[in-house]
């Protein structure tokens, strides 16, 4: 069961019981595809894209950046996802946060890289808050503005 606080961009404290990376990003696509009031399919398809093609950061030892595109947006977006319990990623990972940026299908992918590089800065910025801030919607949604 998942106690779920929405705001504009988070969605806070979501329940993945599987460990399994498909399952992970099945679930991470349907919630960004419901914020964003896009296309779920298209969302899983580009994630698994990702995850095939070795594009996904792990930052931090706690936060999992991945990416899809759609063809419905003219700029970047982004949904910022909090886990609770954290899920076990790599065997080596328990990710409690999972930032997923969502790109216009034309965009290139220098585009997302230099999204990526800056949530990780922007993250390591906020490192010593993240515990406190794994609820608060509201507070995460500022952190996702620095991003996007």
């Amino acid at each position: 069961m998942f106690g779920l606080l929405t705001k504009k961009n988070v969605v806070t404290e979501v329940e993945i019981t599987s460990t399994n990376q498909i399952d992970v990003l099945k679930e991470l696509a349907a919630r960004t595809a419901s914020k964003l009031n896009l296309d779920e399919q298209e969302m899983r398809s580009g994630l698994f894209a990702s995850a095939g093609a070795n594009t996904n950061r792990i930052t931090g030892n706690r936060i999992f950046i991945t990416h899809a595109t759609a063809a419905s947006i003219k700029a970047p977006k982004a949904v910022l996802i909090t886990l609770a319990p954290a899920v076990n990623w790599n065997g080596t990972n328990a990710i409690d946060y999972a930032l997923v940026v969502v790109m216009p299908a034309d965009a290139g992918d220098t585009s997302y890289d230099e999204i990526a590089d800056k949530a990780e800065a922007v993250f390591s910025d906020h490192a010593s808050e993240l515990d406190g801030l794994i609820g608060n919607a509201s507070e995460l949604n500022k952190i996702v503005k620095e991003i996007i």
